[in-house]
């Protein structure tokens, strides 16, 4: 899920808690404060930044999957347009 505000992650976290849906990757356009990282840690949610995934582009999609989500994940497409 892609999200341009701080308040928008936080009402997705929120919905998670509450059981509403599943979500296990959140990426922000703003930075993440360390409230929301907190919350996003204790919902099992990995919290990107816009930037981490446009950084994304210059490295090696293996790496990037192992540094965000500690393993390979198959089937995974970024795309930046």
């Amino acid at each position: 899920m892609v999200v341009d505000k701080t308040s928008r992650a936080i009402a997705l976290l929120e919905g998670i808690k509450a059981k509403r849906f599943v979500i296990k990757v959140i990426v922000i356009m703003d930075d993440i404060s360390e409230d929301v990282k907190g919350m996003a840690e204790e919902m099992e949610v990995t919290m990107i930044t816009f930037s981490d995934v446009e950084a994304a582009g210059g490295i090696n999609l293996k790496d990037f999957l192992v540094r965000y989500f500690n393993r390979l994940v198959f089937g995974v497409l970024l795309t930046i347009c």
